[in-house]
């Protein structure tokens, strides 16, 4: 997600809010029942955040959300960004969901992230790179919020999905998990050939076709493809996800629409 042409994506969005019938997209019959569900999320009333951005078109000042507790030990906290921001295409993808963490050197780069992480917790660092970790989170917590992408699982783990594909688990009200779905690292086992294409070829898009193609996609494929039941003592439930409005049938232009209720869309970030 580099060097693309300028994106088309704003007059996609203007068209598809001018259209009263869905158009499906890439060529795709959305599922009507998700559409419908989409349309009265995006009628509920809006969290007062709104993300500071060059796409941002709102005048509303921007309200504090209620602070997260995130992670409960400096181990868990350690353990689980090194494993879910360690890598390069994981921090630049925060640096566009997060327009503020690129005025911090610690998401820098994966290099900055591992550096800052292994710093003394007093280390100004390492309480930089905290901050931004939690300020991204509770970003996308309040965008989940105001689109309705949030569910309760039975094992009482709370999921949401921002529109920048953030997923984040929160258990008796601590963040205990927060990555983007779909995303797998070079190191990752999983990590395959088909991957590698897939970001390659997005990397030819403009901005906002080119997050929904490598970031987006993969993370409704991870939902739809995940268990509605706990495994193995995880929060491993993020299947139920797909049964929030509009997730299952997402397609560009849905997600679009999403994004400008929220007031964000993927833009080009400093490198």
């Amino acid at each position: 997600m580099s060097s693309r042409r300028s994106s088309p994506a704003s007059q996609q969005l203007t068209e598809s809010n001018n259209s009263s019938a869905h158009t499906p997209s890439r060529g795709q019959n959305a599922d009507q029942a998700s559409s419908e569900g989409m349309q009265q999320c995006l009628q509920r009333p809006q969290s007062q955040y709104r993300p500071s951005g060059p796409w941002l078109q709102h005048d509303q000042p921007r309200a504090s959300s209620p602070k997260l507790q995130v992670h409960r030990s400096l181990d868990a906290f350690r353990d689980h960004v090194e494993r879910h921001f360690g890598f390069d295409r994981a921090v630049e993808t925060a640096r566009i969901a997060c327009t503020e963490l690129c005025d911090l050197t610690s998401f820098a780069s994966a290099k900055a992230v591992i550096r800052s992480l292994r710093r003394d917790p007093q280390h100004q660092d390492h309480q930089e790179l905290r901050s931004g970790y939690e300020l991204m989170v509770a970003q996308a917590v309040d965008q989940a919020e105001a689109l309705g992408w949030v569910t309760l699982t039975p094992t009482k783990a709370l999921l949401s999905l921002s529109p920048a594909g953030l997923l984040v688990v929160r258990k008796h009200g601590v963040v205990v998990s927060a990555f983007f779905a779909g995303m797998r690292s070079e190191r990752d086992s999983m990590f395959d050939v088909g991957d590698e294409r897939r970001y390659e070829a997005a990397d030819q898009l403009p901005p906002a076709d080119a997050y929904f193609e490598s970031v987006i996609m993969p993370a409704r494929a991870m939902i739809l493809r995940s268990p509605t039941q706990q495994k193995l003592g995880g929060y491993a439930e993020y299947g139920l996800l797909a049964e929030c409005d509009g997730l299952r049938g997402l397609d560009l232009a849905m997600w679009l629409r999403a994004c400008d209720a929220v007031g964000w869309l993927p833009s080009e970030v400093p490198q």
